[in-house]
């Protein structure tokens, strides 16, 4: 991503893709997610706050990406602060000396005496301590804003999280999990590379994806549509085209014309092929807006409620997996390991690809075909994000 490459002029071994760091080097994949979030504003005259300035490598690449913002760098080592202070002179850089232990952060916060759109908190990696920062940031941050913990391990389940943040819950509009995989992670045993994202009440969020999807559903159950409608939120879509297998419906039931602002597209085709290959290319062939992303789920399954977050995060020309509920993960593109639904993909990254009438593992090669031209641009997930077989068959 960009701020991958931005990240990279301050220190090329923190950059996710580069193949040739010291293995000893811990590098964590959050430039993707922070690229994917941040994109859409980044001309914007936002207020960002950093707690935790490290090496001071973040402030400076989010400095550069946000040409318009201002950060607010907050550290409570009294050496790392004075060394980054002496180094960074910078109008856009404010720094501050805080107790991120105590109540600190707050004090902090309020001697300042602004909101912010985004907090990046990176101070601490004590499960008890993060769960402290959050209920003190809380208050400094806008409405609509968000607050991303970092460095979350694994031995703290997210059920941990959510209890313990119980009684201040009620103040933002939207909390989840996002755990990112790379090949150049380092080091493999460390186990915390899981981020905490809280969106807060009181205004639409600030950072959201514009681009929305299109989902391709071959149907020979049209009885079963009503629920695979009912599982679609109809804002992070751009159109739902149905196309009908000819060979098992002779006439088109238009089941939902002129609903949802007409973005349900109805179709029906025959030709040869199985398990709906032949629907989905005829369904690819009749994408209205090529600046989308490409969703495929059949008519015995409906749409995981959590795809929704990763839309509002999706960067451009990019190859999403994720997990399959307890099944199977997304984390190989191998055959026998990939589903239909365990994939978002730009369309213009597989514009000209299409899958192959007569086979069954359709999914595996059509994905496979789509990685294979674009390795670079693919992203997994570590989360949750579809189902399996939901609907009678």
């Amino acid at each position: 991503s960009e701020l991958c490459l931005l990240t990279a002029q301050f220190d090329p071994e923190k950059l996710s893709l580069e193949n040739h760091a010291r293995s000893f080097r811990y590098r964590h994949p959050y430039t993707v997610f922070y690229n994917s979030l941040l994109k859409d504003n980044r001309n914007q005259e936002l207020k960002i706050a950093k707690l935790g300035i490290d090496d001071g490598v973040a402030l400076l690449s989010l400095n550069k990406y946000f040409s318009r913002g201002t950060l607010y760098g907050f550290e409570s080592n009294a050496e790392r602060f004075k060394a980054f202070e002496n180094t960074c002179k910078r109008d856009q850089i404010n720094l501050n000396l805080v107790k991120v232990q105590s109540e600190g952060i707050a004090q902090a916060f309020h001697s300042v005496g602004i909101q912010y759109d985004l907090i990046i908190e990176n101070s601490s990696q004590k499960f008890e301590e993060q769960i402290r920062i959050i209920e003190n940031s809380c208050k400094y941050l806008k409405p609509g804003g968000i607050l991303v913990i970092e460095d979350l391990f694994k031995k703290h389940s997210e059920a941990d999280y959510l209890e313990k943040l119980k009684p201040i819950l009620m103040r933002f509009q939207d909390c989840y999990f996002i755990s990112i995989n790379h090949q150049n992670k380092r080091p493999e045993g460390r186990n915390n590379h899981k981020l905490l994202v809280l969106v807060k009440k009181g205004a639409n969020p600030i950072f959201k994806n514009k681009k929305k999807m299109t989902i391709i559903t071959p149907s020979m159950r049209p009885e079963n549509l009503q629920r695979v409608k009912n599982s679609i939120n109809f804002d992070y879509v751009d159109e739902w085209i149905i196309v009908y297998d000819g060979s098992k419906i002779t006439k088109n039931p238009y089941l939902f014309k002129n609903k949802e602002n007409g973005k349900i597209k109805e179709y029906i085709h025959t030709s040869k092929g199985v398990s709906g290959n032949p629907q989905r290319n005829f369904a690819l062939d009749h994408v209205q807006n090529e600046d989308t992303y490409l969703y495929f789920v059949d008519d015995d399954n409906v749409i995981h409620k959590d795809l929704y977050k990763l839309l509002n995060i999706l960067d451009d020309e990019k190859i999403y997996t994720f997990d399959q509920y307890n099944r199977i993960k997304g984390n190989s593109i191998v055959l026998g390991n990939i589903d239909t639904a365990m994939v978002l993909i730009d369309y213009k990254l597989c514009k000209k690809i299409r899958w192959t009438l007569m086979e069954y593992a359709a999914d595996f090669f059509y994905f496979n075909e789509c990685h294979q031209q674009n390795r670079h641009k693919w992203i997994y997930v570590h989360n949750v994000l579809c189902t399996y077989n939901t609907l009678p068959r």
